[in-house]
């Protein structure tokens, strides 16, 4: 079944790239919206047809500026309509587009523009001009930087702003379009797309090749799977440098002709969504954990009292008719009465006031999301559903289907893909849309490639019915000195997720008697939580050392345990006096924990927690 699924899906994008469906979604929906972004002025919305018209002008003037077919050009960028214009621009040029995290320090630029042999990088403003001229300094072949919001004055040398690009490929000429046209004619399946870089949680960034048939298979594959419409809305804002953002709010959009509402700073989301009333979201865990904090302590602030119970007794009624219908089981007609009555009266406001009162699918990825927050979302209304992918495989493997989701497992396997799972519980997986290798990395791609099929590096199992579950990762796997084979993800999941104010948790036990942690405070979410408590702390440090922050934590490690077989539980823990950032290094910015990091950052706490077992 899986191969005819496969061959039924490959005819459909035979000999296709993703510039033939660009340009063929820019000719059927011309006058369509595009490219959205709320500015200070208003709403600025792009057409497909204006879509192409910018990018096509942008290619002109990448070529002018050097850019070769074949050429690479990084991309720095927040999410705003210049990304993607100068991504489908570098395609249409012959290029390959790189999106870099603007979180990443000098190093790591410096190792991602000369891993990828960028000749062009591009900016948003003058803090990170000046971080990328340091960087060309150090890269052999980056020659040109673009920048898009230029400082005033003289720029330097090599340094053209994005209007000045514009101008150069303003008006292209017959043999400028010509060669456009031998570019794409040119171009084939198994070119790369895009090289997208891992969050380099075990070591330096490696660049993903991703073909066009990558892509490709994943417009075509799931569209078989979620309702797809023409026209729908989407918001960008989770960094375009990571695969299941660039996915969802790029190709998808190209694939389908969506909407894209673009939100540069993560603060302006809600704003956006209640703007743009998506059709469409995309998640990671974490932005799921902020939403039911903020929602739960809004309801706990309502009044008058009888509103607020009137909401509570709402949420509890709809969480419990979601647990029913979740579990597969049959919902009593009273409570079905209920939850009509309670989601008319107060939860489809809770969805309006959210934005998402049009939404068709919420999906979550990065990482399994907490069974108990699928079950709050589903009962307010908002099926969340669980996805797992790697940037290797271009995003999907598995997904939990629509009306069909199970917490704590990421579905079936996306349709042609085949998953195994090996002797030692490793996911395998085979299928069109897994990458064709890593950049200029020969023996790292044959450390995950074999023959078709890509080592994933997580361990799973299916369940009874074939829903597959994520368990954790073979290299983060702990071995306690008893023995014990334990997947740390599912401890730090279990406490991080207790509470608000608990940004990180990284589980110890490696060769050691029992399970530790040391956990990371959430600054944001401290704050929230205090003023509920009317204290203040002047520091990450202050608070760690707070007698009341210490029993939330200890009361969210109890809470955890008990869910927890034996071996797993948690022992001794202890607070981390700093939190744990992407600029400090300790997270990626997809806020995956960098272990390593973190074992080699605080060994004497570490050392600490097992003093008495010495």
């Amino acid at each position: 079944m899986s191969e005819t699924r496969r061959e039924t899906l490959l005819a459909q994008i035979e000999g296709r790239t993703l510039v033939d469906v660009f340009h063929e979604t820019c000719d059927a929906h011309a006058d369509a919206p595009a490219l959205v972004e709320r500015t200070a002025d208003g709403l600025v919305v792009r057409s497909w047809d204006g879509y192409r018209r910018e990018a096509t002008a942008l290619a002109v003037g990448l070529r002018r500026l050097g850019l070769e077919p074949g050429g690479h050009l990084a991309l720095a960028l927040t999410n705003r309509p210049e990304h993607v214009l100068l991504d489908v621009a570098t395609l249409l040029a012959g290029g390959v587009p790189t999106s870099v995290y603007v979180t990443m320090a000098d190093e790591q630029l410096i190792h991602v523009a000369g891993d990828s042999g960028a000749v062009i990088g591009v900016v948003d403003d003058e803090a990170l001009l000046e971080r990328w001229l340091g960087v060309r300094e150090q890269v052999e072949g980056l020659h040109t930087l673009i920048v898009l919001d230029p400082p005033e004055g003289e720029l330097p040398d090599g340094v053209v702003s994005l209007e000045q690009v514009r101008e150069l490929g303003e008006h292209p000429a017959a043999e400028d379009h010509a060669e456009l046209a031998r570019i794409r004619h040119a171009l084939r399946p198994d070119d790369t797309a895009t090289l997208i870089y891992t969050s380099g949680t075990t070591g330096p960034p490696k660049g993903a090749m991703v073909t066009h048939r990558n892509v490709l298979y994943q417009l075509a594959a799931l569209p078989t799977l979620f309702d797809l419409q023409v026209g729908y809305r989407v918001i960008s804002y989770l960094p375009l440098a990571h695969i299941a953002e660039r996915v969802v709010s790029h190709y998808l959009a190209i694939g389908r002709a969506l909407t894209v509402y673009f939100v540069r700073d993560i603060a302006q989301l809600v704003e956006t969504l209640q703007g743009a009333r998506p059709h469409l979201l995309f998640g990671v865990p974490r932005v799921w954990e902020k939403v039911h904090t903020r929602l739960l302590e809004r309801i706990a602030d309502t009044r008058p009292d009888a509103k607020r119970r009137l909401a509570e007794r709402a949420v509890a009624i709809g969480r419990r008719r979601a647990e029913l219908r979740l579990a597969g089981e049959p919902v009593p007609l009273a409570l079905r009465l209920q939850h009509a009555l309670l989601d008319r009266l107060v939860l489809a406001k809770i969805r309006d006031g959210l934005g998402l009162d049009r939404i068709v699918h919420v999906a979550s990825g990065a990482a399994t999301l907490d069974p108990e927050l699928m079950r709050f979302f589903a009962g307010l209304g908002l099926e969340v559903l669980d996805i797992y992918g790697l940037t290797e495989t271009t995003a999907v493997v598995a997904c939990n289907r629509p009306g069909l989701p199970r917490p704590g497992t990421v579905g079936f396997p996306l349709p042609g893909t085949q998953v195994r799972i090996a002797d030692d519980g490793e996911v395998l997986v085979s299928g069109p849309h897994v990458f064709a290798g890593y950049h200029d990395r020969p023996e790292a791609t044959r450390e995950v490639l074999e023959g078709t099929w890509l080592h994933t590096g997580d361990l799973g199992a299916f369940d009874a019915d074939g829903y597959l579950r994520i368990t954790g990762r073979r290299k983060d796997l702990l071995v306690t000195s008893g023995g014990k084979n334990i997947a740390p993800a599912i401890i730090e999941d279990a406490i991080r997720t207790r509470s608000p104010i608990i940004s990180q948790v990284c589980a110890i036990g490696d060769a050691r008697p029992y399970v530790s942690a040391l956990i990371a405070l959430d600054a944001e979410g401290l704050q929230e939580w205090s003023q509920r408590r009317t204290r203040t702390w002047a520091s990450i440090g202050e608070a760690a050392n707070d007698p009341e922050v210490s029993a939330e934590v200890e009361r969210a490690v109890m809470a955890a345990n008990a869910q927890l077989s034996r071996p797993e539980q948690v022992k001794r823990w202890t607070i981390v006096p700093v939190e744990w950032t992407v600029d400090t290094g300790e997270v990626t910015p997809t806020q995956k924990m960098r272990r390593a990091t973190v074992l080699e950052r605080f060994p004497e706490l570490v050392g600490d927690l097992y003093d008495d077992a010495r």
